[in-house]
């Protein structure tokens, strides 16, 4: 007993600890340092577009360059404002402007001019740099939030917009909730890596569709591989390497179906891969055992995965300061779960119909 209420203290104040490094900092928005240049998302209605702006402490109102508004669809809403100058008094044309810069959303008034000569296409002046500190020897500190911080070419392409900070935290998350079914429910998946693996793609296919075309390939899979491939005797690795095949012009038939199901490459290639390392999971399984001993744990993975699938469509659209309290929990309900040594849910309702049994006996 002493032990784990030692483990639980430290496991808390390893989680405080997290708090000083990750949440509070950024909680704390009115200290972003800004570059000379940084990157900003413009928020137009049907659209996002991310360009580089120069943030000049010596202009009164933002300015963006008079093309690139026209090419937003901005011409629409133009005015005229009066701004001051070195010149003095001038009017000029003005649109309103949506954009990103840092964590912060602004939303402002922005002249119009020909910045075609310039080496950015827009200017953040200080009418809407309240808040933040500039340091103009350095550049690019800052993304706009959202944005991910570099690319991944594998990373699907619905967390584009949820970033990959937002990508990378939900990860271990949707592990933990793996722990609990397995350690708590007794629910028995093929490892934590394949359930979170498919959520994360079903949070980008959509839990249900994907769902659907996981369920079409993997049974797809297992047929063609019992039925088709196990009659050429071939090795097991020329067999899962023939199933990649199969999956593959799988996805083609899909895409070209008349449902219009249409995948990117990124968007097939969690499909791909999982639905290829299930297949292989559970032929093995049919092999050195049954096909009874197989197929629940092969349900019970999708199964869990679409529970994961929707818990990640719901994580996603949290804020980041969230998404840390949150990670740094479940941390906590991890080691919890890692130190449980009573009876599964599954193993206390099969003991709990034996002892009825029992009884009437």
């Amino acid at each position: 007993m002493a032990s784990m209420v030692r483990k639980i203290f430290v496991a808390a104040a390893f989680l405080g600890l997290l708090w000083l490094l990750l949440v509070s900092p950024r909680a704390n928005q009115e200290t972003q340092v800004l570059g000379g240049q940084e990157r900003v998302r413009l928020i137009i209605p049907d659209k996002e577009v991310e360009i580089i702006a120069k943030i000049d402490t010596g202009a009164d109102f933002s300015s963006i360059d008079e093309k690139l508004a026209d090419s937003l669809g901005l011409k629409a809403s133009r005015r005229r404002i009066i701004v001051i100058t070195a010149e003095g008094r001038q009017e000029r044309e003005a649109v309103s402007l949506v954009f990103m810069l840092g964590e912060r959303k602004i939303d402002t008034v922005a002249t119009v001019a020909d910045r075609s000569r310039l080496s950015t296409p827009m200017l953040v002046g200080t009418r809407d740099l309240e808040g933040f500190l500039i340091d103009a020897s350095r550049q690019f500190l800052t993304r706009p939030s959202g944005t991910p911080g570099f690319p991944l070419p594998f990373l699907p392409d619905g967390f584009s917009s949820a970033g990959i900070e937002k990508f990378i935290i939900i990860i271990p998350m949707l592990g933990t909730l793996v722990v609990l079914l397995r350690l708590l429910a007794g629910i028995r998946t093929y490892g934590v890596f394949a359930p979170v693996v498919i959520a994360l793609s079903l949070t980008h296919l959509g839990v249900v569709p994907g769902m659907m075309v996981y369920l079409f390939l993997i049974a797809g899979g297992i047929l063609a591989q019992v039925f088709i491939l196990a009659r050429f005797r071939l090795p097991h690795i020329a067999q899962f390497a023939l199933i990649m095949f199969t999956l593959v012009l799988a996805l083609t038939g899909i895409s070209a179906s008349p449902i219009g199901f249409a995948f990117s490459v990124t968007g097939a290639f969690f499909p791909l891969i999982i639905s290829s390392h299930l297949i292989e999971q559970a032929s093995l399984t049919i092999e050195e055992h049954r096909f009874s001993d197989s197929l629940p744990v092969l349900v019970y993975t999708l199964a869990v995965a679409m529970l994961l699938g929707f818990y990640g469509s719901f994580l996603v659209g949290l804020p980041l300061s969230t998404l840390w309290i949150i990670f740094g929990f479940s941390i906590l309900v991890t080691i919890v779960a890692g130190h449980y040594l009573g009876l599964r849910l599954t193993e206390f309702i099969r003991f709990k119909f034996l002892k009825r049994t029992h009884v009437h006996r």
